[in-house]
């Protein structure tokens, strides 16, 4: 019987389908209480639908308040809630991720567009790109290419010049998994194969 075959064929369609639908995952770090919980550490995980994002400061530990998220530095007299330059020291956060994912959206905050402000983010194997104030209140930057992040790899957003900023949250979607993509082809090949089948059977049948 041609029906079980092609049934089967069609449930791997489906759950290829699935696998490969992944929905984008924003980790919300400024005012948040799932990073209150844990901050003031200079490394922490964040689990948002079964992605692990590990922060890291360079210098000091990771802070949030109502007001922002970033790095205090170590030396008394920074601003605890910014990513910003103390003393020399250019601060920066590194995130790393427990599977493959990519970089849909960063959003900052108290990024003046006056005062010379500037931040990078690197993404392994990519150019650095530079991050330029757009508004006096909320940036929002949004990526669409050289944006994979591998297990392994990371990504870094760095203060470069200004007062500094924060760095309110990020979205990532996980990328799908090859399997997904080779039960999608088993799936449609099988289809089409006991669909030609039946179109030859029908014109010997004539």
């Amino acid at each position: 019987m041609t029906w079980l075959p092609i049934t089967l064929a069609t449930a791997l369609i489906i759950i290829a389908s699935g696998s490969g639908a992944h929905a984008a995952t924003m980790f919300q770090l400024l005012g948040s209480a799932a990073v209150e919980a844990v901050d003031e550490a200079s490394s922490f995980p964040l689990t948002q639908d079964g992605i692990t994002a590990t922060l890291t400061a360079n210098v000091g530990v990771l802070n949030t308040t109502s007001s922002g998220f970033g790095v205090n530095h170590p030396l008394v007299g920074d601003p605890t809630d910014n990513i910003d330059a103390f003393f020399g020291d250019h601060e920066s956060v590194t995130l790393t991720f427990n599977q493959a994912v990519t970089l849909d959206q960063v959003v900052l905050s108290l990024f003046t567009p006056s005062g010379g402000e500037l931040a990078s983010l690197t993404i392994d194997g990519f150019p650095t790109l530079t991050l330029i104030p757009m508004t006096p209140a909320t940036d929002v930057y949004n990526f669409s290419a050289n944006n994979t992040v591998l297990v392994g790899q990371s990504i870094v957003l760095a203060h470069v010049a200004g007062n500094g900023f924060s760095f309110d949250s990020l979205t990532v979607s996980a990328v799908p998994e090859p399997s997904a993509f080779i039960m999608l082809l088993v799936g449609i090949g099988v289809v089409a194969r006991y669909r030609a089948r039946g179109l030859t059977g029908r014109a010997d049948s004539r």
